[in-house]
């Protein structure tokens, strides 16, 4: 059966908006002083840099286009696993595994210290989770009505 795409839409950007909600606790409070020490550490302009409100609209805009991948990664592998937020958790994890090992390269290269890597990774794993939960529960195969048959809905 096809990726419904329209719901992977919808569920997208539930899932985008979810993350970018976490973001901005995280990265503006959470993380805020750890993160501007790391990237003070690389440049002392870079912090000041990375904070312009100019570049919100990228990270607002990077967190939809990855609530958009995650919830059709959910989407690919719910055959497989089946519907629900056991599969939606899997594909998060997922996710964030593939980033995680992006950003442990920086790590290992010296660019910011493994602790920062490691509750920065922590962060992200319970976001991922969250966000690709809450992008799945909008999640559903075909087009078919409610109640119908052919539609599957998801369930806990």
């Amino acid at each position: 059966m096809a990726i419904n795409t329209s719901k992977v839409i919808v569920g997208g950007l539930v899932a985008g908006a979810v993350a970018n909600v976490i973001d901005f606790a995280v990265q503006g409070y959470l993380l805020a002083d750890m993160q501007k020490a790391a990237l003070d550490a690389l440049n002392p302009t870079l912090a000041a840099s990375a904070m312009q409100s100019s570049k919100i609209p990228v990270f607002v805009a990077l967190d939809f286009v990855w609530g958009f991948a995650v919830v059709w990664l959910y989407a690919a592998i719910r055959p497989r696993f089946g519907p629900g937020v056991r599969t939606a958790a899997i594909a998060g994890v997922m996710s964030w595994l593939l980033g995680a090992t992006s950003i442990a390269f920086f790590a290992a290269m010296g660019l910011f210290t493994w602790s920062f890597f490691a509750i920065g990774a922590a962060c992200a794993l319970i976001n991922a989770i969250i966000t690709t939960i809450a992008g799945a529960k909008f999640y559903t195969e075909g087009a078919s009505a409610p109640g119908t048959v052919g539609h599957t809905a998801y369930s806990a």
